[in-house]
């Protein structure tokens, strides 16, 4: 598969729903989507979408504790999933904490397109007596529930509301027979979603359509670092050859897989970036093709002007990294696809000695 697919459903009934979760799939609006790697504050980093399976699941010590602790203080109500003003505030106050793409608001997240038509959507809402400070979101399948979105008023974190309202879904979820529960992705080398894992009973899957015991994650090779290696044996070449160059992530890349007709947008999480010191608006850029196993010599340039592709917008400070490439990127003419690093940098060279001495 590449590295990033999308699907907008016109009908999905629940049954399908959960093939397509089980398959490494996640929601995003009313589209399903699933990538491979993701780039996070200044990182490139692979996607390990996880799931609990319910029938074998029990509550750890420590989870017990935390049901111990909150069950007194705070009162817990489920229902069809809706917005109201103080639900749009705890969005609002919380989405700055989102990486990458967001909602601009709870409404569009929720009820973008046909989301409320395609998906069986739950909430499931937390009580301090009659102040609501918490909220999270799930999909029902036939077989399966998905996590969605957690929200909570940051005056209660040291509740940890979070693991405490998937830990009240998964408890559902066994209440209502289901067979497994998805609560999305941890990302391998980044710590910033592991609390997902302290609901014990993991699996993740293994983008050969299997899914594996937790245990065995160490084994698997990451595509994060597959990519990263095969530019830095490019970047290698390249100073060997004399040539000056820099790498650039990409966040970006995601819209290549958008189905765009009009421009051949860049679908690389991550490239190099020859001869970033000249004044030039094309960028002479090497890719590395996972699927073909084969480096990708290419002018390409920047997009200027705003692209209205979706609902959404980027979190607060997303693009703060030095390494980011800020600019949407488009292929405008492709000189070499080889696997050898070599010829590339060949290529290379001979560009440096003849366009660039123009410049």
């Amino acid at each position: 598969m590449p590295l990033v697919e999308y699907y907008f459903p016109q009908a999905l009934s629940p049954a399908r729903l959960d093939r397509f979760l089980a398959g490494g799939w996640f929601r995003s609006g009313a589209s399903l989507f699933r990538s491979k790697v993701l780039c996070l504050e200044g990182g490139l980093f692979s996607v390990v979408n996880i799931r609990v399976d319910v029938e074998k699941f029990k509550t750890s010590r420590s989870l017990r504790r935390l049901l111990k602790r909150n069950h007194p203080r705070f009162r817990l109500e489920f229902g069809k999933a809706e917005v109201n003003d103080r639900k749009e505030f705890l969005y609002q106050t919380h989405k700055h904490r989102f990486k990458g793409f967001i909602f601009e608001s709870l409404e569009e997240f929720l009820f973008t397109g046909q989301a409320h038509l395609l998906f069986d959507m739950h909430e499931l809402r937390i009580y301090d007596g009659d102040l609501l400070v918490g909220v999270s979101y799930f999909d029902k399948g036939q077989q399966a529930m998905a996590s969605i979105m957690g929200l909570y008023d940051q005056e209660y974190a040291r509740y940890s509301l979070g693991i405490y309202s998937m830990l009240q879904e998964v408890l559902l979820a066994q209440k209502e027979h289901k067979r497994f529960y998805y609560p999305g992705y941890i990302l391998q080398g980044h710590s910033g979603f592991d609390y997902k894992m302290r609901l014990g009973h993991i699996q993740y899957y293994n983008w050969k359509g299997r899914w594996c015991d937790i245990k065995k994650l160490g084994e698997e090779y990451t595509v994060a670092n597959e990519l990263s290696q095969a530019l830095k044996v490019m970047e290698t070449c390249l100073y060997q050859y004399g040539m000056s160059y820099t790498r650039r992530l990409y966040p970006f890349f995601l819209i290549a897989y958008l189905g765009l007709k009009d421009h051949d947008f860049l679908g690389s999480a991550a490239y190099i970036w020859c001869f970033p010191d000249q004044e030039n608006e094309d960028h002479l850029i090497i890719e590395y093709s996972l699927d073909s196993n084969q480096y990708i010599l290419s002018w390409a340039s920047p997009q200027h002007d705003t692209l209205d592709y979706s609902e959404t917008e980027f979190s607060q400070n997303f693009f703060n990294e030095k390494n980011y490439m800020k600019t949407l990127l488009a292929r405008e003419d492709i000189l070499l696809k080889s696997p050898s690093p070599s010829a590339i940098a060949q290529r290379v060279r001979k560009i440096s000695n003849t366009f660039l001495s123009y410049l």
